[in-house]
């Protein structure tokens, strides 16, 4: 952090003494000079403050978003994998829409609505799965899972 500041351009900080009256022997030894020098002490410590809160959020390392996505990411895709059945009971209709799916579209957004206990998460893993074998880029998430919607 020492080093950042001292690169960064705002090594330097500028403060003009303004003493209240022209006599600066008087000034000095009265009062008033020491509320300047509190004030002042109050001053630089806050420009300090903001300076090194600011160098903080400058410093922050910046694959942080992206480690954070590739977790979150895992997660959901350890999810999907973790409640992909077993045996997938053929469904005509849901079949011939996940054929579809993988086979007719080169880019889709999928998003299943339905009861709870209707097995949306188990097309959407069987989706995921079918996609991922096919070596094509998938994003699954899962949101209110077990309420009511999940979303590919």
């Amino acid at each position: 952090l020492k080093a950042l500041a001292a690169t960064s351009g705002a090594s330097t900080i500028s403060f003009i003494v303004k003493p209240d009256c022209e006599d600066i022997e008087t000034w000095c030894s009265n009062r008033m000079h020491d509320k300047y020098i509190e004030s002042f002490v109050q001053q630089v410590t806050e420009r300090l403050r903001h300076l090194v809160s600011s160098l903080a959020v400058l410093s922050k390392p910046r694959n942080d978003e992206r480690s954070l996505a590739k977790t979150e990411n895992d997660i959901h895709v350890a999810f999907a994998d973790a409640q992909l059945p077993k045996n997938w009971l053929s469904r005509a209709e849901i079949d011939r829409k996940l054929k579809a799916w993988t086979e007719e579209s080169k880019c889709a957004y999928v998003h299943i609505r339905g009861n709870e206990a209707t097995g949306k998460t188990a097309i959407i893993c069987q989706l995921h799965a079918l996609l991922a074998k096919k070596r094509c880029y998938v994003i699954t998430r899962f949101v209110n899972s077990s309420l009511t919607e999940a979303k590919l």
